[in-house]
């Protein structure tokens, strides 16, 4: 999957993105090293999420789908009790994008 960290602004839209790129289990001993300095390498610990399963084809040009979702995602956590990060949220895509049908796409907050 594609995961973009986004961190929201105040004023309901993003203020920030981070993209984010799964290194197969085959390069993780020894990645290539980026030859750009924005471009790095991190190791994610294991981490519990809470997430919502969104189909089509969202646009990343324009955030109101994704947004709509996480602020569905969000009003479930709330109405549960749920502790969870509301300082960051994940959008994750599985799909090539020449896929336009039965594409899966995921929003994420991690659990506190």
């Amino acid at each position: 999957p594609v995961s973009t960290q986004v961190t929201p602004a105040a004023t309901g839209d993003v203020a920030a993105y981070r993209m984010c790129f799964f290194i197969g289990q085959e390069h993780q001993a020894n990645p290539a090293q980026p030859s750009d300095s924005a471009v790095f390498i991190e190791e994610r610990p294991a981490t519990n999420i809470f997430t919502r399963t969104v189909g089509g084809y969202l646009d990343s040009d324009d955030n109101s789908r994704w947004l709509a979702e996480a602020a569905t995602v969000r009003g479930f956590l709330d109405s549960m009790g749920e502790s969870y990060d509301t300082n960051t949220m994940w959008w994750v895509g599985y799909d090539a994008p020449w896929k336009f049908w039965s594409r899966r796409n995921e929003v994420w907050f991690k659990k506190n």
